[in-house]
């Protein structure tokens, strides 16, 4: 936090680098976590938004490379200048929520959404139930451990042409070309589900559109694309790969896509210039897009150089658990790695969904998230002072990764035998 009487000179700093003169007086809680200086006003006042980083040489000596960020809301009327503390931390560790939290979306989108998510979910688990093979519980395990990893690592598209935002993998098309389209499904709402009940990632009311736009679209829907561009292409390997490059970066479009329709059904066209959004959207989501089909393509390319017999094909192929217990343990382990050595190094600039956010205003609607049990993707320090401290601060977010990555495997393992037995008592036709 910033020292004692140098609020002022910071905000001023920060005010100076937007362009804008200061009107009102720091209040006392300046120097707290988060606080605002003052009351944000209602619309149809727009906030400014801007991102600054500077170095706090009050603190002491080992802490002075900390990079700060204070993001600062300003709404400019007329006749004053309101300034709101919205954001302040360190950039080695923060990590955003990547998904849509409550408040963007109204209840009645939140509800329907629900239930077509609750839908297609209740029906990939009737189709996999009755398609249940040996290899699908274990792959459904692995699989879904990489994405929850996978998803920790956001990764800068800079390069790509659109500085300070960074995108994550959404696994959909990766998943199903694993696991098919039900499986892949299941492995992308089960990674949603933990990241919002144990980390506050996307908000509980809107977990039904979050599913609907990933795992629904995403999975599903990603895999109608693969599957079609396949067949088109021939089949074979190359095909394979390209068709899970092309369904990987459209899923990403239509899911980008899916939440501006829900958006515009969830608020007025005063609120929010929708065209913006959406201009926004697809030009973000469109270089996220090519970052998720170069991740899904490689990993897809790895499988079929190393065990091709992965890559699902419409069929159950019969098989011994242990044949495929090396590839899964082989797929936790790397999972394992991604979430502990390489979520600490996770790009700290906003993602799509929060960069576009921060643009339009859509931020300012999100409600404050329910603290789950890890909030932040972070476990607390066991000595308060080891809080701001860079060792600590990459070794909580490896534990936190550590921990979320082994919990979806274990509930992704339980599902799977729970839908076996369920299989096994349906009747012998049911179990293949």
């Amino acid at each position: 936090m910033a020292r004692a009487g140098s609020a002022g000179l910071v905000l001023d700093k920060l005010l100076r680098v937007a362009g804008v003169t200061r009107q009102r007086a720091p209040s006392p809680q300046f120097d707290e976590l988060g606080a605002s200086l003052t009351a944000r006003p209602q619309p149809p006042w727009t906030p400014t938004l801007f991102e600054h980083t500077l170095f706090d040489r009050a603190r002491a000596p080992e802490l002075q490379m900390i990079p700060v960020a204070y993001r600062v809301e300003i709404y400019a009327t007329n006749s004053a200048v309101f300034v709101d503390v919205v954001h302040f931390r360190s950039l080695t560790t923060a990590r955003d929520t990547m998904h849509i939290p409550d408040g963007v979306l109204s209840l009645p989108v939140c509800v329907a959404t629900g239930a077509v998510s609750f839908g297609a979910v209740g029906y990939s688990l009737h189709k996999l139930k009755d398609s249940l093979a040996e290899r699908t519980i274990p792959l459904t395990g692995m699989m879904s451990a990489l994405l929850f990893a996978g998803q920790m690592v956001n990764f800068p598209i800079g390069l790509l042409g659109i500085p300070s935002v960074s995108g994550h993998l959404l696994g959909g098309v990766l998943a199903s070309a694993v696991l098919g389209p039900w499986a892949g499904c299941l492995a992308v709402t089960l990674v949603l589900a933990v990241q919002c009940a144990l980390f506050s990632d996307g908000g509980l009311l809107a977990l039904g559109a979050n599913v609907l736009n990933m795992g629904v679209v995403g999975a599903l829907g990603g895999y109608a694309v693969y599957a079609a561009a396949r067949k088109l292409l021939g089949g074979g390997s190359r095909a394979t790969v390209v068709g899970v490059v092309v369904a990987a970066w459209v899923s990403v479009m239509a899911a980008a896509a899916l939440f501006c329709l829900e958006l515009r059904l969830s608020h007025s066209g005063v609120e929010y210039d929708f065209s913006n959004v959406f201009a926004l959207m697809v030009i973000v989501h469109s270089a996220i897009g090519v970052g998720e089909a170069m991740i899904s393509g490689g990993v897809i390319s790895f499988v079929l150089s190393q065990r091709p017999d992965l890559i699902y094909q419409g069929v159950p192929r019969p098989g011994l658990v242990g044949y495929f217990g090396r590839a899964t343990a082989a797929g936790v382990v790397v999972a394992l790695a991604v979430a502990v050595f390489l979520a600490p190094f996770a790009s700290a600039a906003p993602d799509g969904l929060e960069a576009v956010g921060e643009k339009t205003g859509l931020t300012s609607a999100a409600a404050a998230p329910k603290v789950g049990m890890l909030d932040d993707y972070a476990i607390p320090a066991p000595v308060v002072h080891w809080e701001e401290a860079p060792a600590w601060q990459k070794i909580s977010v490896s534990l936190a990764g550590l921990t979320g990555t082994v919990m979806v495997l274990v509930i992704a393992l339980v599902l799977g035998r729970a839908l076996k037995r369920l299989a096994s008592t349906a009747g012998p036709s049911h179990a293949k």
